[in-house]
């Protein structure tokens, strides 16, 4: 006699185990399931646009910035992102208005506060850019960069004994910074005390660390003085003929200026962070 088995039994039940373990948890709904594809897509475009502004095309970087942004406005992020790609490409007053709607969304955000200090002095607003330093410092009292923007933005003001009892301050904290101890230098010269300065920024080229920029302002300070041709002998390690003699002329164009004028041509955009 034939035995007949009954094979529909076990893959039916089989089958229901699969079916368990596939749905581990509930089956998202339609809101949360357009929730997740809108992280996703905000990820993915914060991706394309890092990478595009590392490959240099800063303009479509900015632009997918300002994608992210209007995908999520609620985050910081690529409003950051962008006054940093904007300040890059030279749009000083863009930047300032990303970085104030960062921090309109964040008011303890240290980097938007240093962003738009460094954006304001870029747009000759020094004096807000005064506030908002103070204002990162006031959040994070040991950023340094906070105490070397706020020196530089208080130097462009005129308040040149402000501004080094503020670089001392962030020494205090960071002894061996050279961009503090070469823009203390460069406010101590401003005000005419160029023996100090010069001790200072002669320790500064002495270090392992200092870079043809920390030498030019040695130079500088001496042509300040009037010492022209030791400040030639200076520049000629770094610089061929034609920039050495480009620097002398601008060196010889601070002695009709002000002490505040000269602030505004010595310090720029990379003195500020």
């Amino acid at each position: 006699m034939t035995k007949l088995y009954h094979w529909n039994l076990r893959p039916a039940t089989f089958g229901f185990v699969i079916l368990l373990a596939a749905c581990g948890g509930p089956i998202p709904d339609a809101d949360e399931r357009r929730g997740e594809q809108e992280t996703a897509g905000y990820n993915q475009i914060m991706r394309v646009a890092a990478v595009t502004e590392k490959g240099g095309d800063l303009i479509s970087a900015a632009n997918f910035y300002r994608r992210a942004h209007g995908m999520n406005p609620s985050a910081t992020v690529p409003l950051l992102r962008l006054g940093k790609t904007l300040a890059a490409l030279g749009d000083h007053p863009g930047a300032a208005s990303a970085y104030r709607q960062a921090i309109t969304l964040d008011g303890k955000a240290t980097e938007a506060r240093l962003g738009l200090g460094k954006a304001l002095i870029n747009t000759g607003e020094s004096d807000l850019a005064v506030a908002e330093y103070k204002m990162a410092l006031a959040g994070d009292p040991a950023n340094i960069d906070a105490y070397n923007g706020l020196g530089v933005a208080l130097n462009l003001t005129g308040r040149h004994q402000a501004a080094e009892n503020n670089y001392l301050d962030g020494l205090e904290r960071a002894p061996d910074h050279l961009a503090l101890q070469n823009n203390l230098a460069m406010s101590l010269a401003l005000g005419g005390e160029y023996g100090d300065a010069i001790s200072i920024l002669r320790k500064v080229i002495n270090s392992p660390a200092a870079t043809a920029t920390n030498r030019n302002n040695l130079a500088l300070v001496l042509g300040m003085m009037g010492r022209f041709d030791d400040a030639a002998i200076l520049l000629r390690r770094d610089l061929n003929r034609e920039q050495v003699k480009n620097n002398l002329d601008f060196y010889r164009s601070l002695t009709a200026l002000n002490s505040r004028q000269r602030a505004k041509r010595i310090f720029g955009v990379s003195t500020a962070k």
